[in-house]
C-alpha cells in the first residue's frame, strides 16, 4: 500500500474515532430529568434569650426594662415579679438608677455625657436643681451628688456637701459616696492602706456634717437601708459588720470560720440581707439580718451568677446563666431556695445581612452579648449548608461573604477591606466592588478582571458575566435614560441600545441578567426591558433583583414578590419576608419571615450561560493551556471539545461535575489524541449539561455554544 494512502486512511479513521468518542460523551451527558428539588427549603432561625434588665428594686417592687418596652418606658411589679404593669412613664434607658425605702429614681444623661435632671417616683415626679455641666457621682432616691460635691435635693435648693476632717497622714486614701435608702444621709467612705477605714456622714436635709466613724480595714463597704456593711477577711474568719447610720455601735457576725485572708470574698448587700461570694464556696451564701448563714441553692445547670439591679428588695435578686448562656432571674428565699419570678423567652435572632451562594447561605445575625460587645449588640456571622434536598443547621461562619459568583466570593475583613476568594482559598485584595459576575468585577463606572486588568469601559452601570450595560447619551429626538449592552469578550458583537427609564437620570441601580435590563425608575415604579426583543414590562413596585427568568419586587412595606418574566404572573412570598434581608443566586432566593430562613427555587429557568473564562491563551511544549470557566448554574460532568481550524476534533478533555457552575483545573498540553504536538489556531467548546435538567451550556448571550479560542505552538 502506498504510504501516502495509508496516512490518509489513518487520518480518516482517527477523525471518526474522535467523533465517535464525542458522540458517546454527548449521549452519556444528555439532559436527564431534573432531580427532585424541593421548591422551598426552611430552617428555624437561631434563637437567643430575649432578656431584660432589672434596673432597681425596693421591698416587693421590681423595676425592669422588658423586651416589649420602648426606650421611654419600663415595667413595674409591686408583688415581687408575679404581676407587671407595663409602659410605666420612666425611661428604661438611663444613666443611673436608685431604689430604697419604697422609692425609685433615675438619672438620665445627654449625648455629651453630662447629667440631666433627676426625677423621683412613685409619689411624684420631681426634678431637683442640677447644674448643666455637673457630672454625677452617685444618686439616691431623693438626692443626687455631682463629682465636685454639689448636692441636688428633691424639692430643695442645691448645696455643697462637706465632711468631717480625716486623720492626718493617711496612706493612699480613696473616697466613694453613697446615700442611705431614704436619702436622709450621704456617706463618704474612705478606704486606706493603713489599719482602718472611715465613714463621714452628711445630713442631706440640714446640710450639716454629722461626724466621722472608724471602720475595719477592707475594700468591701456598702451602704444599704440605714446602715453601712463591711466584709472583712481575717485569720480568724470572714466577718460581716453592720454599722447603724448616722451613728451607733457596730455589730458583727461570722460568715465563714477559719483563715479567710485568701478567700477573695465579695459582698452584695440587699437591704438587711447579704449575699457573699467566696472562692471556696460553690454556692452564694445568704446572710440574714440576725447573722444566720444559709447556702443559696441556685438553679440546676447554673454556670455563672451576679447581682440583679440595685436597691433594697425584700429578698435578694440574682441573675444566673446556664452553660449555654440561657439567663434566669431569681429571688432568694430565707431558706436559700430560689424562684424564677419572670421567665425569659427565646426569640429568633435579628437577621442583618443575607448572601446566597450555590452551596451555602451566609448571614450576619445580631445578638445581645454585653460581655462580648462594647455596646451590648454585635454581629454573629452564620452559615447554612445548602443542597437540593435540605438546608443544614446554622454554624459559625469564619468569613464575612458579601458577593458571590459560582465558587468565587468577595469577603470583607474587620477593617472593611475586600478580598477575592475562590473555592474557599484567599486571593488578592480588591478595591470597592459593586458586583461580581464570573471573572468580572464591577467598580464605580469601571470593570476589571479578577486579575486586576481593566476592561475597556468607562460608563458601566451593570454586568452579567462579560455583558456590560453602559450609560449612553440620549438619542436625538428622544427622552429618558439610555443604556447600551455589549459583550466585553466579543468585540464583534454590536452594542444594543435600549431606553431604561423615561427620566434622564437613573433613580436606582441598573440591573442586568441575561436578556433583561431593569431599574426602579421612581419610588414604587419599575421598568424592565428585554434588550434582545424590545419587550417592556412596567410594574407598581421597586425592583430588588433580576434573576434567571424572573424579577424580585418589593412593595411599600418591603414585602417580597416574584415576577415571572415570561408569563407576567406575580407571586407574593410569605408574610414577614422583607427585601431588606434578601439575597438571590441563579434561580434561588434566600430570605426569612421573622422565624425561619427560607430558600426558594424559582421554576422555569433557562440553560446555563457562560459568564466568562480566564485562560493562559496559548499552549506550548513547556506551558500548557489552562482555563477557569464560570457558568450560571451547577453542571454535570462534561467534555471540552478542541477542534482545529477546519473543524476537526483533535482532542477531548473531561470536565468534572460542579455544584457551583465553576470549572477549575482544566489544561491542554497542545497534543492531539495520538500524542502529537500541534501548532496553529484552535477552538474549544464546552459540552456540559445543567444538573437541573434545563439543558447544555450556552454563550453568555443565551444563543450558541459556550466556546473560546486557543493558540498552540
Amino acid at each position: 500500500m502506498n504510504p501516502n494512502t495509508y496516512r490518509r486512511m489513518l487520518a480518516v479513521v482517527t477523525t471518526w474515532l474522535a467523533v465517535g468518542t464525542l458522540l458517546s460523551a454527548v449521549t452519556a451527558q444528555s439532559p436527564q430529568a431534573a432531580p427532585a428539588t424541593a421548591p422551598v427549603l426552611t430552617r428555624p432561625l437561631p434563637t437567643e434569650p430575649d432578656d431584660y434588665d432589672v434596673l432597681a428594686a425596693t421591698g416587693d417592687w421590681i423595676w425592669a426594662s422588658l423586651p416589649s418596652d420602648s426606650h421611654e418606658h419600663s415595667s413595674l411589679s409591686k408583688d415581687g415579679g408575679r404581676t407587671w404593669t407595663h409602659h410605666v412613664q420612666m425611661p428604661s434607658e438611663g444613666g443611673w438608677y436608685a431604689a430604697g425605702a419604697g422609692r425609685l429614681a433615675f438619672f438620665g444623661t445627654d449625648e455629651d455625657a453630662f447629667s440631666g435632671p433627676a426625677y423621683f417616683y412613685p409619689t411624684e415626679l420631681t426634678s431637683s436643681g442640677w447644674g448643666e455641666f455637673w457630672k454625677i457621682s452617685v444618686m439616691g432616691t431623693k438626692a443626687t451628688l455631682s463629682t465636685d460635691l454639689h448636692l441636688a435635693r428633691a424639692g430643695q435648693s442645691s448645696t455643697t456637701a462637706t465632711f468631717s476632717a480625716l486623720p492626718k497622714k493617711l496612706k493612699k486614701p480613696s473616697h466613694t459616696y453613697a446615700f442611705t435608702a431614704d436619702s436622709a444621709h450621704l456617706v463618704r467612705i474612705t478606704t486606706t492602706a493603713g489599719s482602718a477605714d472611715y465613714a463621714s456622714v452628711f445630713d442631706v436635709r440640714t446640710a450639716k456634717s454629722l461626724g466621722r466613724i472608724t471602720l475595719p480595714r477592707t475594700s468591701q463597704h456598702q451602704v444599704s437601708g440605714s446602715a453601712l456593711y463591711s466584709l472583712t477577711a481575717t485569720k480568724a474568719g470572714l466577718n460581716l459588720c453592720r454599722q447603724p447610720l448616722p451613728s451607733g455601735s457596730a455589730t458583727c457576725s461570722t460568715v465563714v470560720a477559719g483563715d479567710q485572708r485568701k478567700a477573695a470574698a465579695t459582698l452584695y448587700q440587699f437591704g438587711a440581707n447579704a449575699i457573699v461570694r467566696t472562692r471556696s464556696s460553690t454556692s452564694p451564701l445568704l446572710v440574714a439580718p440576725d447573722g444566720t448563714v444559709t447556702p443559696v441553692r441556685l438553679p440546676a445547670g447554673t454556670a455563672t451568677w451576679k447581682r440583679d439591679g440595685t436597691g433594697d428588695p425584700s429578698r435578694p435578686l440574682l441573675r444566673t446563666e446556664d452553660a449555654d448562656g440561657t439567663p434566669h432571674h431569681v429571688r432568694v428565699a430565707a431558706d436559700g431556695s430560689v424562684s424564677e419570678y419572670l421567665k425569659v423567652k427565646q426569640v429568633p435572632m435579628q437577621v442583618n445581612d443575607l448572601t446566597l451562594a450555590p452551596t451555602r447561605v451566609f448571614a450576619t445575625l445580631w445578638t445581645w452579648q454585653p460581655e462580648r460587645f462594647t455596646w451590648g449588640w454585635g454581629p454573629l456571622p452564620q452559615q447554612w449548608a445548602l443542597d437540593d434536598g435540605s438546608l443544614g443547621p446554622a454554624t459559625t461562619s469564619p468569613l464575612d461573604v458579601r458577593r458571590v459568583s459560582g465558587s468565587r466570593w468577595i469577603v470583607q475583613d474587620s477593617s472593611d477591606r475586600q478580598y477575592l476568594y475562590d473555592a474557599g482559598r484567599k486571593g488578592a485584595r480588591v478595591g470597592d466592588v459593586y458586583d461580581l459576575s464570573g471573572p468580572y468585577l464591577l467598580h464605580e463606572k469601571s470593570v476589571t478582571l479578577i486579575s486586576g486588568r481593566p476592561v475597556a469601559t468607562k460608563r458601566a452601570e451593570a454586568i452579567f458575566g462579560s455583558l456590560v450595560a453602559e450609560h449612553v447619551a440620549t438619542p436625538k429626538g428622544q427622552q429618558g435614560y439610555w443604556a447600551a449592552v455589549r459583550n466585553l469578550a466579543d468585540p464583534s458583537m454590536r452594542p444594543v441600545t435600549v431606553k431604561v427609564s423615561p427620566d434622564s437620570r437613573l433613580f436606582s441601580y441598573l440591573r442586568l441578567w441575561g436578556d433583561w435590563l431593569g431599574s426602579t425608575v421612581e419610588p414604587g415604579s419599575l421598568r424592565l426591558v428585554n434588550w434582545r426583543t424590545g419587550k417592556v414590562l412596567n410594574r407598581a413596585a421597586d425592583l430588588v433583583h433580576l434573576g434567571d427568568g424572573f424579577a424580585v419586587l418589593s412593595d411599600d412595606n418591603y414585602r417580597l414578590s416574584i415576577l415571572n418574566l415570561t408569563s407576567g404572573k406575580t407571586t407574593v412570598l410569605e408574610k414577614g419576608s422583607r427585601s431588606l434581608e434578601f439575597s438571590a443566586y441563579g434561580n434561588r432566593l434566600a430570605y426569612h419571615d421573622g422565624t425561619r430562613l427560607i430558600v426558594r427555587t424559582v421554576p422555569g429557568s433557562g440553560r446555563p450561560r457562560l459568564l466568562g473564562v480566564l485562560t493562559s491563551g496559548k499552549t506550548t511544549k513547556k506551558s500548557p493551556w489552562k482555563a477557569a470557566i464560570d457558568l450560571t448554574k451547577p453542571l454535570a460532568a462534561g467534555t471540552i471539545v478542541i477542534r482545529d481550524a477546519k473543524g476537526r476534533v483533535v482532542r477531548t478533555l473531561a470536565t468534572a461535575a460542579s455544584d457551583t457552575g465553576s470549572l477549575r483545573g482544566i489544561s491542554w498540553s497542545g497534543r492531539d489524541t495520538a500524542g502529537r504536538q500541534l501548532k496553529g489556531h484552535f477552538t474549544w467548546e464546552l459540552v456540559a449539561a445543567a444538573t437541573d435538567g434545563s439543558g447544555y451550556a450556552v454563550a453568555v448571550t443565551g444563543d450558541g455554544a459556550a466556546r473560546g479560542t486557543i493558540t498552540a505552538g
